[in-house]
């Protein structure tokens, strides 16, 4: 093996006991194997690309070789990387090929604002596509997409190019509901933007998103001044969403579909209907009536007649935004800061309060997934 700008294996000997050399590369096989038996050449002197893990990946080739397995290198699922500003990255065949071969080529996509990872290191222009085809699946990172709103070549490479199963790139293609944990609204407001284009392009199915947010005031295109009492220093972000202004915080499970209404569920008023009904069946889960008050949209308490989740949303060439924000455990002492949805904050409930006692949030998630899939005949893996 050799590196540098080009392939140094002068003083090898290889003259001397007949290894084949083409255009200044040692010839292999797809076994990395030489003309002359037992000898084998791996890195830079066996041929382009010229790459480290390249090389890494030819040497276990060779030792698989060499221990009887029927092993081949295949230089297209080694990925490679285009080193522009930004930089894009790819490996394997692309999906127009795949098709030719006659494979069923499924597609998945996903932006980097949606990761964790892509957040925390404030890196969140790109996005990852996923090929499934044929028994194969590959991956595709382009960071041109976000600034250029280009579309870089869908790739297609083997398993073993996805060591481990990244839970963050299987689940691009396994999952469509996605629980977000705990995130800060800012970063969330832009995840559901990108996330609206790609399912208005039909880059993604239809995707619920889960998410507890740090203390934050949001305020819809419908709020009043007068309802912002006293924030003291939270946050307060004006949105698109209608409606007024509202609270959210820890022990609030915040609920965003990401629809695309289709053509017999294109009545936003049905949609505001069915987002309570999942909210209703969730609660009804565990022992709580919940219902619908004239002239309002949310859900309340039937028995105390207490709020426990809001309501706000936004369509965008069909495709919704925002969502519900079902009060858990919260700390309703937080709703002091504004008059909610334009109503006094004693007004406010959440499920903790009303059953007297812990709330598992985890089984919340899971009731609301079910009550979503119910109402709005879609299913979430």
């Amino acid at each position: 093996m050799a590196v540098g700008r080009r392939p140094n294996w002068e003083g090898l000997g290889l003259e001397e006991v007949g290894v084949k050399v083409e255009r200044g590369f040692i010839t292999v096989d797809k076994r990395m194997r030489t003309n002359v038996p037992g000898i084998y050449a791996i890195g830079d002197v066996a041929g382009q690309p010229m790459l480290a893990h390249k090389a890494s990946r030819e040497a276990e080739v060779v030792a698989e070789v060499i221990a009887g397995h029927k092993a081949e290198f295949d230089v297209r699922v080694i990925p490679a990387v285009i080193f522009s500003d930004p930089e894009v990255a790819t490996a394997g065949i692309t999906a127009d090929e795949a098709k030719q071969r006659g494979r069923d080529v499924k597609v998945g996509k996903f932006p980097f604002v949606a990761l964790g990872r892509a957040i925390a290191n404030a890196d969140t222009d790109g996005f990852v596509k996923v090929v499934i085809g044929g028994g194969y699946i590959g991956i595709e990172i382009g960071t041109l997409y976000a600034k250029l709103g280009s579309k870089v070549t869908v790739v297609e490479a083997l398993p073993a190019i996805l060591p481990g199963n990244d839970p963050e790139i299987v689940q691009v293609v396994a999952r469509r509901l996605i629980d977000l944990g705990i995130r800060d609204y800012a970063d969330v407001w832009a995840m559901q933007l990108a996330l609206v284009k790609e399912r208005q392009q039909g880059d993604i199915p239809d995707t619920l998103l889960f998410v507890e947010h740090p203390h934050v005031i949001t305020a819809g295109r419908s709020a009043k001044r007068d309802n912002l009492l006293d924030l003291g220093g939270t946050p307060l972000y004006e949105i698109e969403r209608g409606g007024d202004v509202t609270y959210h915080g820890p022990g609030q499970l915040v609920g965003y579909p990401i629809f695309l209404l289709r053509e017999p569920e294109r009545d936003l008023h049905a949609y505001l209907r069915n987002l309570e009904e999942a909210i209703i069946r969730t609660l009804a889960g565990f022992g709580l009536h919940g219902t619908r008050k004239d002239g309002w949209t949310g859900v309340w308490n039937a028995v105390a007649e207490r709020k426990l989740a809001s309501i706000g949303v936004a369509v965008k060439r069909w495709v919704t935004l925002h969502g519900f924000a079902l009060n858990v455990a919260t700390d309703l002492g937080r709703f002091a800061a504004i008059n909610p949805c334009g109503l006094d904050a004693a007004v406010m409930g959440s499920m903790a309060g009303e059953l007297g006692g812990p709330v598992d949030m985890a089984a919340v998630k899971r009731g609301m997934c079910a009550a979503f899939a119910d109402v709005f005949a879609r299913q979430f893996d």
